[in-house]
């Protein structure tokens, strides 16, 4: 073994699913035009001077199919949520009832659809480009780890095969939320 490093298929295949599973997140994040929870992921609200989280001050729940239901932990709390909601750029118009803030999904028109779904691919094609990193890396440790070409080449046929489903299983995942963006 050349500079005593180990090829690591397991490492490798680990991480090609991390991007994978960050592709699904930013996924569930994207509009549909149905209530979805995960759309507030991304929110982060202004408590007592600091950035925080919508998920570390309140629980987000749906209500109806077109409408998100957030349970804020401290009362004091419930119009940052509201502000932090209104200013996260995603068209969404929450209002405050009773202690909790209501966040109406208004339905998608066809240019919001056309938006969300330029996003899905951008996302997919940002996850393409994380596993592409991946397998460089992989191809890397493969030449590194190997004294005998015949093992070498075996590895980094490994390393593509890896590769090649991760890009397969990110281009389905695109076509999917295609047609759900697609269908709303």
């Amino acid at each position: 073994m050349a500079g005593g490093s180990v090829f690591d298929a397991k490492a490798l295949e680990a991480r090609m699913a991390e991007c994978i599973e960050h592709l699904k997140k930013d996924f569930a994040a994207l509009r549909v035009g149905r209530a979805n929870p995960r759309l507030l992921d991304s929110v982060m609200v202004r408590v007592e001077g600091e950035m925080m989280p919508l998920l570390s001050v309140s629980r987000v729940s749906t209500k109806d199919p077109l409408t998100l239901f957030v349970s804020v932990h401290d009362p004091d709390h419930l119009i940052s949520v509201d502000k932090a909601i209104r200013e996260a750029g995603m068209g969404l118009n929450p209002r405050v009832e009773r202690g909790v803030v209501l966040v109406p999904v208004p339905k998608m028109t066809k240019e919001l659809r056309d938006q969300s779904v330029k996003e899905a691919g951008k996302a997919a094609e940002a996850a393409r480009v994380a596993v592409r990193a991946v397998r460089q890396a992989g191809m890397k440790q493969a030449k590194a780890a190997n004294a005998s070409k015949d093992d070498q080449r075996k590895d980094e046929k490994r390393v593509q095969n890896l590769t090649d489903g991760s890009i397969k299983d990110i281009d389905g995942l695109l076509k999917s939320k295609t047609q759900d963006i697609s269908q709303s």
